[in-house]
């Protein structure tokens, strides 16, 4: 099945991977109408060809020609030079997605001008195995069309959340960092359990369990997280030992403040562009 058309990646990283990856797996596109350029590194071109068999090439023409979605997945920073060299090739019928931080709708329409049929997205990486995170925002020339392939092709990488575009940098924060956080939660508790004497591999399956396995009681359970915290905490516990033990460090605090200082960079980065 191909429900989308040709889908053109403007840019060959993680994230563009994750998408790719997504987008096959859920079997709404197939790997003969993916195209994808990036300009810096051409082994990324062949790495993509070789492990997705899409279409890969250095020739942005070829690439965006016919291409009913565009997905830009350049660094902000590079992002007004591969528009440069895209005008005249974008078309104001083509559905424009943009994964960068910290670039609005009017920075785009100051660079491209308005008649653009744009989408500013902010997704993560679990996208690559259709448990990702996507807030969308969508531009004022789209229509109900384009906002159905949007929600069809991000919910088929995960959920979709609609959201006003001053909420994008709380997201980044909050949704677009935060699997760092988790697998740097992960990472710590499977070192803790080597360091107290399991097998480095055993250690590190209960963790990664443990973490998925909380996440998706949570989800299907419809129980609020901090009942959960109660109910698995009980007083004189092992689990309340541990819990007073990540609150004298400052846990909660230190999350917040990961989420604060994320968002405060991509604040950061909407102003500097």
């Amino acid at each position: 099945m191909n429900m989308f058309g040709k889908v053109a990646f403007i840019g060959a990283g993680n994230m563009a991977e994750a998408m790719i990856k997504g987008l096959l797996s859920s079997g709404f596109a197939d790997a003969n109408n993916i195209y994808v350029t990036n300009k810096s590194d051409k082994n990324k071109l062949e790495g993509l060809k070789t492990r997705w068999g899409v279409n890969v090439s250095s020739n942005k023409h070829q690439v965006l020609e016919n291409a009913k979605i565009v997905v830009l997945g350049v660094k902000p920073q590079d992002m007004e030079g591969a528009l440069n060299e895209m005008k005249g090739i974008l078309t104001h019928e083509q559905l424009i997605i943009s994964t960068a931080a910290g670039l609005s709708h009017e920075w785009f329409e100051n660079y491209l001008g308005k008649d653009y049929c744009l989408v500013r997205t902010m997704t993560n990486l679990p996208c690559q195995v259709k448990a990702g995170a996507t807030a969308v925002t969508m531009g004022c020339n789209t229509k109900d069309s384009q906002r159905f392939i949007v929600d069809a092709l991000f919910s088929s990488l995960g959920i979709v959340v609609h959201v006003k575009e001053d909420m994008i940098d709380t997201i980044t924060g909050l949704s677009g960092s935060g699997p760092a956080y988790v697998y740097l939660m992960i990472a710590a508790m499977a070192e803790a359990g080597e360091q107290n004497g399991l097998a480095k591999e055993v250690s590190f399956q209960l963790a990664v369990q443990t973490v998925f396995g909380a996440a998706k009681l949570v989800k299907e359970s419809g129980i609020d997280s901090n009942k959960l915290v109660q109910l698995t905490s009980s007083k004189g516990g092992t689990t309340l030992a541990g819990l007073q033990e990540l609150e004298s460090g400052g846990f909660t605090k230190m999350i917040g403040l990961a989420v604060k200082m994320a968002a405060q960079r991509s604040k950061e980065l909407s102003v500097s562009y």
